[in-house]
């Protein structure tokens, strides 16, 4: 089944590059079709060709006029996005980072960077694999 959506993605997106005024009467349809695959749990090669797909059409065509569409869309792909955004201030990286704790409301002055500290990792990889970073990519530019 997931070979099929892939296939059937492919020919949406080469439709809407090549003629995308054929596809506007089922527009509505393919836009719900996408967004409801979107909602359900997928790797990440299954939703890549998804995205890419929402991404060709909406690029290529118009926009069908349902707010509610255009939520769930956007609703489905915002936990792709979540990855980027750090749940702590790059100030409080650097702090625990240095073995401080942020929390502490001494008047200690604050540490110059010696060197090696702002090449030192303090967070996980963000995308693991080639697949994640085109998953987040095509996430950024349908949104």
């Amino acid at each position: 089944m997931p070979s099929l959506w892939k296939y059937g993605c492919e020919i949406i997106t080469s439709l809407a590059e090549s003629i995308p005024r054929t596809l506007e009467p089922t527009l509505s349809k393919i836009y719900i079709a996408l967004a409801f695959r979107l909602e359900h749990p997928l790797t990440p090669k299954q939703r890549l060709p998804i995205l890419t797909a929402l991404k060709t059409i909406l690029s290529s065509t118009r926009f069908v006029d349902t707010p509610i569409l255009a939520n769930r869309i956007v609703r489905a792909v915002l936990p792709y996005l979540v990855v980027v955004l750090s749940s702590a201030s790059p100030a409080e990286v650097a702090m625990t980072a240095a073995g401080e704790d942020p929390s502490k409301k001494g008047k200690k002055k604050a540490k110059n960077y010696a060197g090696d500290e702002v090449f030192k990792v303090t967070r996980d990889i963000i995308c693991p694999t080639d697949v994640d970073a085109e998953v987040l990519l095509s996430s950024l530019e349908g949104e």
